[in-house]
């Protein structure tokens, strides 16, 4: 079969009005000296979705360390989904994060995602959670 090339269109990167969902990026630090309760076992919220959206990726990140034996995980508590497992959290930096296996995970009104403290009581330390998320409540 020949190629027409009067109706051949070179479509480059970018060069397309975007029709699809509102993509961004939304992170909340905590701070567990003034969280209040952070015994081991306890929840903290860290987002509560008003709309429909979808977690394309998400994460903790340690801007402070944690008291010694703190581990962190990160959840949606609707379902028990785990993005992050019972990682320490007594040095600073990114948080192991669980692959794609549970992620894009959909996210309804009102639902929140939470951090779980383990091990021992948080007395220090502040941990900002991440999320890149995608609008998906309506139509754009």
């Amino acid at each position: 079969m020949a190629t027409v090339a009067t109706y051949a269109v070179d479509v480059a990167r970018g060069q397309w009005p975007a029709l699809g969902a509102k993509v961004g990026f939304i992170s909340n630090e905590i701070n567990f000296a003034t969280a209040g309760s952070t015994a081991s076992g306890e929840a903290l919220t860290a987002f509560t979705f008003t709309d429909p959206v979808l977690v394309l990726a998400c994460g903790i990140e340690m801007i402070t360390p944690a008291t010694a034996s703190v581990t962190l995980s990160l959840g949606k508590t609707e379902d028990s989904t785990t993005f992050v497992n019972g990682q320490a959290a007594d040095t600073t930096g990114q948080l192991a994060v669980v692959g794609p296996s549970v992620v894009p995970a959909m996210f309804a009104d009102n639902e929140t995602l939470i951090v779980t403290v383990g091990g021992a009581t948080a007395l220090a330390g502040v941990a900002r959670v991440w999320a890149l998320i995608a609008d998906i409540s309506a139509p754009h």
